[in-house]
């Protein structure tokens, strides 16, 4: 599927400000996604340590009340500031089915009864330079955006983030390290990840077999260290290329290899 199959504008007369962001970014556009984002958007500038600069970036977080977007400076300090420029409300074109399982999070009284979903025109000022670019923010709990967003819609990413995304009274009971098992599935080229994993393999197995994925193999590349990020959040991010390996099934053994690279 399509991105612009995926979501409209929730008021029709703001349909044009979709209409000229698919526009640009064009039909296969790169997308970034970011799980536990809060009102972090860090990885738009950190994403130029990769090959591929993203066209536009998914962000997903279930509270709300933790995440309170609004037009006007998000951040600022004498080092970066945060705009976020114009809200557009969005929603999906069809049905999904979204869910909030306790299991999953610490706190499933604060998500919201329904998915919310937000385009941002945000525009980060930094020593590094100035970013401007659309994120769409998905108020959705983790395990579920990746289940029935990107898996049963097939929506195809370049770039997966993970850092610091709460597990252990943070928000999170069950780590969305599991996407480790689907980056060929996602077509995803570049990771920017902490340390931090807790990767449940049954529940892998159980989405493997709902969306009949045979996981593709691949390697993690880190070409540079100088790439890595020293200091995110407290966190150190590695940053590594996803080589795929042609034909090759995933397998536990390969999973392990993978989990044990991004530990240590």
């Amino acid at each position: 599927m399509m991105i612009k199959d995926l979501f409209k504008a929730k008021n029709p007369h703001e349909e044009g400000i979709l209409d000229l962001l698919l526009a640009q970014i064009g039909t296969n556009p790169n997308i970034a996604w970011y799980p536990s984002a809060g009102l972090d958007f860090r990885d738009l500038i950190e994403v130029n340590r990769t090959k591929i600069e993203p066209d536009i970036f998914f962000h997903t977080d279930y509270n709300t009340d933790w995440v309170r977007l609004k037009c006007g400076v998000l951040f600022n300090d004498d080092r970066t500031s945060v705009l976020i420029e114009r809200i557009t409300e969005l929603k999906f074109r069809r049905p999904i089915r979204y869910s909030v399982n306790a299991a999953y999070i610490d706190f499933p009284d604060d998500a919201s009864p329904t998915p919310k979903i937000y385009l941002l025109d945000v525009k980060v000022e930094s020593s590094k330079g100035q970013v401007n670019k659309p994120v769409v923010y998905f108020f959705m709990e983790n395990i579920n955006f990746l289940d029935e967003v990107l898996l049963r819609k097939k929506i195809k990413l370049s770039h997966f983030i993970k850092v610091r995304e709460g597990c252990g009274l943070g928000g999170n009971r069950k780590s969305i390290s599991i996407t480790y098992a689907f980056l060929g599935e996602l077509l995803i080229q570049h990771i920017l990840v902490d340390h931090e994993q807790d990767t449940d393999k049954e529940l892998i197995a159980s989405l493997l077999d709902k969306h009949q994925i045979k996981p593709k193999k691949y390697e993690l590349k880190n070409a540079a260290q100088k790439r890595n990020v020293s200091n995110w959040s407290d966190f150190k991010v590695k940053v590594f290329d996803v080589q795929m390996c042609s034909g090759e099934v995933l397998s536990n053994d390969d999973l392990d290899q993978i989990l044990q690279k991004i530990k240590t």
